[in-house]
């Protein structure tokens, strides 16, 4: 008789007889299970494992927005009006803001958080400034997230961070993702990531979308659009902002949330207040 053959459904053992690999299919305990399906690192906004494409117009607060999250998740904080469930390693890769901006955005957030506990902070949320956008930016941030194994990674702004020539070319929008993918896996559960990207508006119809490669529109889990509040400038100079989300799945914001940034009472923080919003 010819030998056993090994194949995708079973391995053979020094005795030559066929073991197999999945001795009980998977699907009875998924449905069964009462365990929880998804960890969300912030409840309705970010589940663990998931790829989040983040994009709007310039000064339409997405920096801002990313350090305020990126800094209460660290500290278990609330944002938005959604509280995190515990306390999150942050990695935040900054191409984008000068010096003197992050620390200013830093400093808001830290006094808008009512000062939170500064060795949490210190541990949990990691930026690393201007760090990637050369050829090796995937092998640097590589070995950022096997130093700092973050549960959360950004991208600010995703096109200088991941060194992209051409911000329309699918093939490399292609590769880019894989090397996100990859790099959010070296965290063990999978690293969530957002990339912080810029939109598009179409004149005939208003309409919102990702700027360059319709690559990424397919390849990230959600998509979320920060758009500044319509009606006059505030005179405070801070746009009121709203979050839609545009890629919908079974785990991602699923509502609109409405942004109106406001003072602490020393005026030394910001905080976002944020209500669902109508539409």
């Amino acid at each position: 008789a010819a030998a056993p053959q090994d194949s995708w459904m079973t391995r053979t053992d020094r005795a030559g007889i066929p073991v197999p690999l999945m001795a009980k299919n998977p699907i009875v305990d998924e449905l069964l299970s009462e365990r929880p399906i998804v960890d969300w690192l912030l409840p309705d906004f970010i589940p663990a494992g998931s790829l989040i494409a983040l994009a709007g117009s310039p000064g339409a607060g997405k920096s801002f927005l990313c350090y305020s999250i990126g800094m209460a998740l660290a500290c278990g904080l609330p944002v938005l009006g959604l509280r995190p469930p515990y306390p999150v390693r942050v990695l935040y890769f900054d191409c984008e803001n000068a010096v003197p901006d992050r620390t200013q955005y830093e400093r808001w957030i830290y006094y808008g958080l009512q000062k939170p506990n500064l060795e949490m902070l210190s541990r949990n949320f990691w930026c690393l400034p201007f760090t990637l956008g050369g050829a090796e930016w995937a092998g640097n941030a590589e070995a950022a997230v096997k130093f700092f194994k973050p549960e959360l990674v950004i991208f600010d702004t995703t096109t200088p961070c991941c060194n992209i020539q051409d911000e329309n070319d699918n093939a490399e929008a292609a590769r880019v993702v894989g090397r996100i993918r990859s790099l959010m896996n070296l965290s063990k559960p999978s690293a969530a990531c957002i990339c912080i990207k810029h939109a598009k508006v179409y004149k005939d119809s208003g309409q919102l979308t990702l700027r360059g490669a319709k690559t990424w529109e397919g390849a990230v889990d959600s998509i979320v659009y920060a758009t500044p509040g319509e009606g006059r400038p505030r005179k405070d100079g801070w746009n009121n902002v709203k979050l839609s989300p545009a890629k919908k799945r079974a785990f991602a914001l699923q509502y609109p949330i409405q942004i109106s940034p406001s003072f602490t009472d020393d005026e030394k923080g910001r905080v976002l207040d944020a209500t669902k919003a109508l539409r």
